[in-house]
This record gives C-alpha cells, sequence and structure tokens, in this order.
C-alpha cells in the first residue's frame, strides 16, 4: 500500500494495474488497503483480477468501499457459459457466480470484464451456444461491462494437456516452435476449419455488436463509435438468432480494409 501511494506521488500516476492472483483471497488484508488508500488521501485509479467466485462473496457495502478507494475496474475468467464446461476444467465457478460478480460490480459501479474461451475439448454446439447466451445477457445486465474471448490454446503442465493429446493434438517439438502457434489460425483437431471460421465469426461478430472498453480508455475515438453503430444491431441479431452463415458484415468490413490500404476503421481487428 505505502509503495503505490508513494509511486502514485512521485510520478503522478493516475491508473494502476496490480498483479495478484490472491488480492482478495485474504478479504481482511485487501479492506485494509482500500482504506490505506483512501487515508492516503491520492487520488488514483486501479483495476485488478479476480475469481467471480470470491467477488461474489462480498457484500454491497464492500464493493463499494473498494470503488471509493480508487478501482475502476476488474477482470474475471468466465471462461464458459455452459457449467458441464466449467466442471470439465475443474473451474471453481458457474453461470450464478458469474452473475454474482457482475451484480456486485454493478451496485458499486465498478467496470467487470469478462474472459471466454471457445473451442474448449469438451465443448459442444448447444455450449457454446449458451456461452453467447451469457455474453448477450451479461452486456444486457449492466452497461459498464465487457466480454472478450479467445480460442483455447493447450499448455503442456495443464490438466487439459493430456485430453489434447488424447484428441490429437500435436505438440510443437522445440520451445520456440511455440511462437508459430496462434489461436487464431491454429486448427485444433477437434474443432476443424469449418468450425474454426464460425469461431473466428463469432468472435467478429461479438466486437462488431457489443462495445468493448480497452484499460485506461474513456472514450472511443469517433471512427469505433461510427463503425459499432452501423453494426451493432445486425451483429446481435446474428449472435441472438445463432445465424452465422454468410457473413456479409465481415466481408464488408475486409473489403473496406483493402480499399483504405493502411488506414484501420476499427483498430482492434
Amino acid at each position: 500500500m505505502d509503495e503505490v501511494t508513494y509511486l502514485v506521488k512521485k510520478y503522478h500516476i493516475e491508473l494502476v494495474g496490480i498483479i495478484d492472483d490472491i488480492y482478495f483471497a485474504f478479504m481482511d488484508r485487501s479492506l485494509e488497503m482500500a482504506e490505506g488508500f483512501l487515508r492516503a488521501g491520492v487520488p488514483f485509479e486501479w483495476y485488478i483480477q479476480d475469481r467471480v467466485d470470491s467477488w461474489a462473496k462480498l457484500t454491497p457495502e464492500q464493493a463499494k468501499l473498494f470503488r471509493r478507494a480508487g478501482l475502476v475496474r476488474i477482470h474475471f475468467g468466465a471462461e464458459s457459459g455452459s457449467d458441464e464446461v466449467l466442471r470439465s476444467i475443474e473451474k471453481k465457478a458457474n453461470i450464478e457466480k458469474t452473475m454474482q460478480a457482475l451484480e456486485r460490480c454493478k451496485q458499486a459501479g465498478i467496470r467487470a470484464s469478462f474472459g471466454f474461451i471457445f473451442g474448449l475439448p469438451a465443448e459442444k454446439e448447444k455450449d457454446l451456444f449458451q456461452t453467447l447466451d451469457l455474453i448477450d445477457r451479461i452486456y444486457r445486465s449492466y452497461d459498464k461491462a465487457d466480454c472478450y474471448t479467445n480460442i483455447f490454446t493447450p499448455y503442456p503442465g495443464s490438466p487439459l494437456w493430456p485430453v489434447a493429446l488424447e484428441k490429437g493434438f500435436v505438440a510443437p517439438e522445440r520451445f520456440e516452435d511455440w511462437s508459430h502457434f496462434y489461436p487464431r489460425i491454429t486448427e485444433l483437431p477437434w474443432i476443424g476449419k469449418r468450425k474454426q471460421r464460425q469461431l473466428q465469426a463469432i468472435r467478429q461478430y461479438l466486437r462488431f455488436g457489443y462495445h468493448q472498453v480497452k484499460v485506461g480508455e474513456r472514450h472511443h475515438s469517433w471512427r469505433h463509435s461510427l463503425l459499432l453503430k452501423l453494426l451493432r444491431s445486425p451483429s446481435r441479431y446474428r449472435i441472438r438468432t445463432k445465424n452465422f452463415a454468410l457473413p456479409l458484415e465481415i466481408y464488408g468490413y475486409q473489403a473496406l480494409q483493402k480499399v483504405k490500404g493502411g488506414f484501420h476503421l476499427y483498430e482492434r481487428f
């Protein structure tokens, strides 16, 4: 606490990222630090990561204390909208806990960011669609929430590593070969080319249809706002109806990119 406030004072820091996987595991310590930030009288904002089951245990008053102490954003690993998939990866949380964590953030006015993973070995189409429904529900529930997605990467030593190998994943032979592994273009054996394209289209429609605010970003650029306004409704319709055939909106965006050359209308792609 003293080190953070010292650095904030000395360098006039406005936003601090606290990297601590167990910050809220010791709630007495966490609350004491929040009160210490307030006593220091040095206004600054900070963000952190937490588990949905941990944050869901907080009382509304505790969540509001953290907000008064400068906490503006929490990143959660929600992973999936399917409790069945969450159990398969031994996640100590469920959909109910995710929504409870969201509600705590909403009560305190803290931005809630949720990360989801597509392509997990146990994920079936119904599980994928449940995840999309949860993402849509999160956005409908709180205007200061955003969701981010990635495609599963099997890492050596992780619990899902042997499962990935059993399903046909061929591991890079050398450590440096992992630098060429990129989930956006690397196909997992249990997904296949067609599903890979569908997942990328879904991720694109989520970016088009729902706002995503970068850490430290207060306002979208006018280009970003314009694109969202044009594509929000059709993209949300596709997510809600699960219709991703003939993705004309994505084709149009790609064509615009080619016409404009290096000019990126939407910087996040």
